[in-house]
This record gives structure tokens, C-alpha cells and sequence, in this order.
């Protein structure tokens, strides 16, 4: 049985190197990690000295105000580039900097410099290793992988007007900051075991891209992260694109209902599952359909579903909905549509474009539903099972959500995401569950205290 997710702790601080010199690095604890140079004691002058050199003290007052507005606007300068390079925040104190991050409702201070240009170089070494430490960490503990900074990931996916694409510039990764790595861990502290690959026994690979490498989908709007699989040579991987990596870390970070780099990478490892569960086209079993509300087109050989398109969403009423677009010059919406997916006006008759169909917002399509989806992104059958998943593994608040919002989804996701624990895990002799997942998404043994406590909050 593979091991049950543990607690992460923060990381060490231990001393920077020694030939650094020149100003003093200070770690999170206070303690000093480069003694730098020893500044000695000023000397007492006498009368006749204090006066003979009181002109020439003028002069050099005089120089000294007049280059340090210069001086202190290179030193903002470079603070400015680390911290957005690093997503850090520093703050001046005690003739010290300061360097934190924000994540999961949190301030994590990690060192301390001395105020200075040099302070600054010394600390972007220090961030680089902590970063690298973190990440090595996380590989070790969810078996996934991160890509190297100036790895190629993919070239851009340009849409052309008659909707072909063609591959653009190459993008290439960046190191993720230590924010990005927290809520990476976050994410997969509450996905396991959708981070491995079907094998069981190695993780996706995850990318931080510096680019966009689609164009825009679902209304206009950019792709905050990307599954890739069956890829010819390369195993699964996550890509996060640039958008999505300036995501808040978590949703105590973001807006009420606002999008965050956690529910972004849970929700593309769920992909991974799907592919594990469903097969590597990851066709949408029937009864996920069906527990969904969703119909579709099918292309089969011999009985056997090789695609599903031309999705349509099922109404209360028993209407059709369908989320597409004219052409690849206007953003996609969702409108209403016939059983054979037609287009239909407002008076129910059929049109030939989506312009002319009755067109709804996804607020609109949500209420309309048969199944209530539990958030705005479910363009399709795949998406909104993904969506659910993520819902039901997030947090025990947005587990909570799911069952009083969109209860249907709820029962669905609760469902699959325990095959996969019975998958992963395994089953006892008697046939029941090793394991099951918390309210709050955490993984534990299988037994009277945590079915009992399941049940609670579902009654709730």
C-alpha cells in the first residue's frame, strides 16, 4: 500500500555560503549567516581637528545629499525586480530587508538581508536555493517532477481564421517562486493519488510556463493550466501557463469565487486521473454522463465509443444546451439547441448560426441545468466532472459547498474519487475501502471513527 499523505513543514534556513562578502544575509530566526566586513567604532577628534575639517565635511554632505536620491533609486530599482521575480514582498526594518511571500491566508517571512544592492544579490542566491530545496522536496513526496528553467514545453498553438492551427514561438519553463511551490504542494497534498501516473509508481511532470500556449477558450478567456498526454515521447505532464501562475496561491489569498493556482493544478491533476480511470482518450463513461445531465455525438467502432463531441447539457424542463461558436473570431457562449443540436431562437425555431440562437450567460446556464454545476467552467461533460472533483477534494469548506449547491455532482464525485482510492490503494480481505478522504481532502485509514465523521458532515 503506498504511503498516506504527511504534514509538509516549512523549510530550513541554513547559512549562505561563505564567499559571499560584503553584506550580511540574516535568516528568518535572526541569526547572522555572513559576518561580511567588521565595522569599527569612530574615532573622537579634537577641536582643532573637528575644525579643520569642518569645510571639506560640508562639501561631502553637500555631494552625499546630492547623489542619494540616485542611490536610493537604484536600490528600489533592484528591490523592484526581486521581488517580482521571486513574488516576494520586502520590507524595510531596522536597517534590515525582509523577504515574505503570501499564501493559503499566510505570511511566510524566510530570511532577512541587509538593506543594500548587495544584500539584494546576496538574497536572490539564498531564494534560489530555498526554491530548489522545496521543490526537491515535493518531488520526493508526491514522486512528480518540475522542470527546469529554459526547458522547451511546447510551441504556441496559433488559431487561424478558418480554425486550423499552426505552432508558433517556443515556451519555455521557468523556476516556480517559493509562493508557486507552496500551492503546489497544497494541491497535491489534497489530489493524491491523481498526481500518478497509472503505473503507480512515478507523478506527472509539472511546468511553469513563461508563455501562453493556446489561444483563448470558454468565452474569450486565457488557459490557466493544461493536461498533456499521450504525447509521443513524454509522459503526462501539467502545464501551467503564464496566466494561471500569477493566480493567488489559494482561495484565502483571492477574491470570493475568484480562480487560485491550488484549484488550478487540482483541477488539471483530476485530468490525470481520468485518464487513468477512463483510458488514455479519456472517453467520459456513460454514467458519468448520466449522473451529469450531458449528451452527446459519438464516433464508435465495433460498439466501442472512440470520441465524444458536439456536447449538449440537459435543461430542467427537457431542453438542450450547448457551449460552441461560429467561427474562431468570436468567443464562444452558451445557447439553446435541439436534441440533434441544432440551433433554436427564443421562439424555439431553428437558425443556422449561434448569432441568431438564444444565448445565455453561465450564471444563466447554471440555474437552467438538470444538474447544477458547481462552478461557471463546464463547457463540457469532462470539464465539469473535473470541476466537481476538484470541489469535493479542495477544502472541507468547498466540499460543503458542493453538497448544499450542486448535491448531484457531489454524490458523482464521491463516488469516482473513491474507485480511485480503492484503485490506488487497494481493498481489504472483506472487500472494504483501505482508505477514505476526509471532508477536508486529507487521506485516512478507513475505519468507524472516519466513516462516522464523514457521515456527520453530510448531514449537516
Amino acid at each position: 500500500m503506498p504511503d498516506l499523505p504527511v504534514e509538509s513543514f516549512a523549510p530550513s534556513h541554513p547559512s549562505m555560503c561563505p564567499c559571499c562578502s560584503g553584506a550580511a544575509l540574516f535568516l528568518a530566526d535572526g541569526t547572522r549567516s555572513n559576518s561580511g566586513p567588521k565595522i569599527e567604532e569612530s574615532e573622537s577628534f579634537t577641536d582643532a581637528e573637528k575644525t579643520a575639517t569642518s569645510a571639506q565635511s560640508a562639501k561631502e554632505h553637500f555631494l552625499l545629499e546630492w547623489l542619494r536620491p540616485t542611490e536610493k533609486k537604484q536600490v528600489s530599482s533592484t528591490r523592484q525586480s526581486v521581488e517580482a521575480q521571486y513574488e516576494i514582498k520586502i520590507e524595510e526594518q531596522d536597517q534590515k530587508y525582509k523577504y515574505s511571500y503570501q499564501a493559503d491566508g499566510k505570511k511566510y517571512t524566510v530570511l532577512e538581508s541587509e538593506a543594500s544592492d548587495k544584500g539584494l544579490a546576496i538574497a536572490k542566491s539564498e531564494l534560489d536555493r530555498l526554491a530548489q530545496e522545496k521543490a526537491k522536496s515535493i518531488e520526493q513526496q508526491y514522486k512528480v517532477s518540475f522542470a527546469t528553467s529554459g526547458e522547451p514545453v511546447m510551441r504556441e498553438q496559433l488559431l487561424n481564421d478558418d480554425c486550423s492551427s499552426t505552432k508558433g514561438a517556443m515556451i519555455y519553463a521557468k523556476t516556480p517562486t517559493l509562493r508557486q511551490l507552496q500551492a503546489t504542494e497544497l494541491a497535491l497534498q489534497q489530489s493524491q493519488p491523481s498526481q500518478m501516473l497509472s503505473d503507480g509508481k512515478e507523478g506527472v511532470k509539472i511546468y511553469f510556463a513563461e508563455g501562453r500556449p493556446f489561444s483563448q477558450v470558454y468565452g474569450g478567456r486565457w488557459p490557466l493550466g493544461v493536461m498533456m498526454s499521450g504525447e509521443e515521447g513524454k509522459k503526462p505532464r501539467v502545464i501551467v501557463t503564464m496566466d494561471g501562475a500569477k493566480l493567488p496561491a489559494t482561495d484565502k489569498d483571492a477574491e470570493p469565487n475568484g480562480r487560485n493556482l491550488k484549484w488550478v493544478l487540482g483541477h488539471e491533476l483530476t485530468h490525470n486521473s481520468q485518464g487513468n480511470m477512463w483510458g488514455e482518450r479519456h472517453i467520459v463513461p456513460q454514467k458519468i454522463m448520466d449522473q451529469l445531465g450531458w449528451s452527446s455525438e459519438n464516433i464508435e467502432k465495433d460498439g466501442q465509443i472512440l470520441l465524444r463531441y458536439q456536447f449538449a447539457l440537459h435543461g430542467k424542463n427537457g431542453e438542450f444546451y450547448r457551449h460552441q461558436r461560429d467561427d474562431c473570431k468570436s468567443p464562444s457562449v452558451w445557447f439553446r439547441a435541439k436534441e440533434d443540436f441544432t440551433p433554436l431562437n427564443a421562439a424555439g425555431q431553428e437558425v443556422k448560426t449561434i448569432k441568431e440562437s438564444q444565448t445565455f450567460s453561465n450564471e444563466e446556464i447554471m440555474e437552467r441545468a438538470k444538474v447544477r454545476p458547481n462552478t461557471y467552467y463546464f463547457m463540457n461533460a469532462q470539464e465539469m466532472h473535473s470541476e466537481g472533483l476538484t470541489g469535493f477534494r479542495y477544502s472541507k469548506e468547498s466540499r460543503e459547498k458542493l453538497l448544499s449547491e450542486s448535491p448531484k455532482v457531489y454524490e458523482s464525485a464521491k463516488e469516482y474519487d473513491q474507485e480511485e482510492l480503492d484503485r490506488f490503494y487497494g481493498k481489504d480481505s472483506s472487500g472494504n475501502a483501505k482508505v477514505v478522504r476526509m471532508p477536508d481532502g486529507t487521506i485516512v485509514p478507513r475505519s468507524e471513527v472516519s466513516i462516522r465523521a464523514i457521515d456527520e458532515f453530510e448531514k449537516r
